[in-house]
């Protein structure tokens, strides 16, 4: 029997599971980024090599499912069962000893407990993967899309060294962020001061706006990857619209990253201070950044597509 067969419930499948690893990639790397730097781990033991990662493996999925979506077929997959449930709670149980191995070694610096961390995480995210597909689900798409695997891992390293040269021009877009938040605090009655280097003062913390805040990686991983669906569907495209497209894109992107930073910092303020203080640099941003594409190519792509 034929492992390829262009049936809706195939692709709904398909998108169902890569959508459900992704938030929880996201999910997970958010909250052990948080641990991480909650800890002071983040400059130690390796663990700063899980934000370049994972924003390429995020990355290295997005570009998947853009290329994936343009085959005509896709391979059969199979519903969940049993045992994507029995690979969740191995993947909660080793992320769950991994917390426990991060606490020990922020109080206990140790190469050996540094190791099994990064095994445990790695294991987690590995189980997580397989809870997400299924082991045959996986199989079968990693053979299937092996192409497109390649592609979408050398375009997604590329993304991220562009990101990494065009993101210095940071500041003027954090300032602006500053501006905004500021004024969105004032129409929310709360007391804020603008003080030097981009800095608001609260009634029980300060906040520097940097780099994390800007939302310029944002901006330019949202622009590389619209540029790249452009090139891949040029011909097909109405050149006006498409560029109409990415001006609204990138000024709704600019305010719901604005916006994430209000909330975040409102957090801080109401609820716990480490929201304000850590979760700018962990991957909140990539996760508001999956949601909105998925709703902009959705409400986008067809109107992209008509003639004037």
């Amino acid at each position: 029997m034929s492992h390829t067969l262009s049936t809706p419930s195939d692709i709904r499948r398909l998108y169902a599971k890569l959508a459900g690893f992704t938030c929880l990639l996201l999910l997970v790397l958010a909250f052990f980024s948080h641990r991480i730097t909650g800890a002071q781990l983040q400059n130690n033991s390796g663990f700063w090599i899980y934000k370049i990662v994972g924003q390429i493996l995020v990355l290295a999925v997005v570009i998947f499912a853009i290329l994936a979506f343009r085959k005509k077929d896709v391979p059969r997959i199979p519903r969940w069962s049993k045992w994507n449930l029995i690979y969740f709670g191995w993947a909660a149980a080793f992320l769950a000893l991994d917390w426990w191995a991060l606490g020990r070694l922020a109080a206990h610096s140790s190469l050996w407990l540094a190791i099994v961390a990064h095994l445990l995480l790695l294991a987690g995210i590995a189980e997580l993967l397989l809870g997400s597909f299924g082991k045959l689900s996986l199989k079968r798409t990693l053979r299937f899309y092996r192409t497109e695997l390649f592609y979408s891992a050398g375009a997604a390293v590329l993304f991220y060294s562009l990101l990494n040269v065009l993101s210095r021009a940071w500041e003027p877009l954090a300032t602006f962020t500053q501006k905004s938040v500021q004024s969105l605090f004032v129409i929310s009655g709360l007391h804020v001061t603008s003080a030097p280097n981009r800095t608001l003062l609260l009634h029980k913390f300060g906040v520097r706006f940097e780099q994390s805040c800007s939302g310029i990686g944002l901006l330019i991983i949202f622009a590389a990857l619209f540029c790249f669906v452009a090139i891949l569907d040029w011909k097909k495209l109405n050149h006006k619209r498409a560029f109409m497209a990415l001006l609204v894109g990138l000024a709704g992107l600019l305010l719901v990253n604005i916006i994430r930073v209000y909330l975040l910092i409102l957090g801080g303020y109401f609820i716990n201070i480490s929201i304000a203080s850590q979760l700018y640099h962990s991957y909140t941003g990539l996760l508001v950044l999956t949601a909105y594409s998925a709703v902009f190519w959705k409400l986008s792509y067809a109107w992209m597509l008509e003639a004037d």
